[in-house]
C-alpha cells in the first residue's frame, strides 16, 4: 500500500487493509501470477472464504477493495465474486 510513484509501479501484490495495512503476498509481476499465487497459498478473501485462481484474478482485475462479508439473502457467498 506504499503510494509507489509511477515508474516504480511494476509489481503486483496483496495488502490487507483491516488493520496495519500489511502486505499478504510477496510482489507479483503480473495480475495472474498474484492470482496463482493466492489460489496455491489458500489465502482467505474473508474469513472461512478462499479462492479458485479464476476468481482471484477476476476480483484483481475489477479493482478496489475486497469487501470481508457478503451476503445474499440470508446466506454469506464468496466476496471475490461480488467485489
Amino acid at each position: 500500500m506504499p503510494a509507489w510513484p509511477e515508474a516504480e509501479r511494476t509489481h503486483w501484490q496483496l495488502y490487507e487493509t483491516t488493520s496495519a495495512g500489511t502486505p499478504v503476498s510477496p510482489p507479483c509481476p503480473s495480475p495472474e501470477a498474484l492470482a496463482k499465487w493466492l489460489a496455491d497459498h489458500h489465502v482467505e478473501a474473508a474469513p472461512g472464504f478462499t479462492g479458485t485462481e479464476a476468481q482471484w484474478l477476476g476480483a484483481i482485475k475489477r479493482g478496489g477493495v475486497i469487501p470481508p462479508v457478503m451476503t445474499v439473502g440470508k446466506q454469506q457467498v464468496s466476496p471475490l465474486d461480488y467485489t
